[in-house]
């Protein structure tokens, strides 16, 4: 029953790691037009979905557990190698592709992530830059006639 409640799990964190790589590409093309309300829903949604997943980890953790009970080991000394000898051959080829999946995914959101990153920091220096543009402007423009920049702040 413990096996069948980890593949479950298991599944389930799968999901939701499918889920937030589409919203990590929802995000990336968020960020290239600079549309803050959708930014902020996808943060949002990666928030409680990152929760989820907290959720799940937490639960896999207690069954591992109790496998581990189960088996006569300590609850920190078991992988999910070990645990993979508890289950059936139908259960251990799901746990395999499950795992193969969670891993390519966990990749392609680090990816994604990283070059969301990129994109942030590039608008934020594109920001930065604009502010200063438009800082000088309005000092330029409060040059009183035949005085400098220089003479002013003197």
């Amino acid at each position: 029953m413990k096996t069948e409640q980890m593949v479950t799990v298991l599944g389930r964190q799968q999901e939701l790691c499918a889920l937030l790589v589409d919203l990590s590409k929802n995000m990336k093309q968020a960020i290239k037009e600079n549309n803050i309300k959708k930014i902020d829903e996808i943060v949002q949604l990666e928030t409680a979905l990152t929760m989820k997943l907290s959720g799940f980890e937490k639960r896999r953790e207690a069954i591992a557990s109790d496998l581990a009970r189960e088996m006569g080991m300590g609850t920190g000394t078991l992988h999910l190698n070990q645990i993979q000898a508890l289950f059936s051959a139908e259960q251990n080829t799901r746990m395999e592709r499950i795992r193969k999946d969670i891993t390519e995914r966990c990749a392609e959101l680090s990816s994604i992530n990283q070059s969301n990153n990129m994109l942030i920091e590039n608008r934020l220096q594109w920001v930065k830059l604009s502010r200063q543009v438009m800082e000088r402007s309005r000092q330029a423009s409060e040059v009183t006639a035949g005085k400098s920049l220089v003479d002013e702040s003197i």
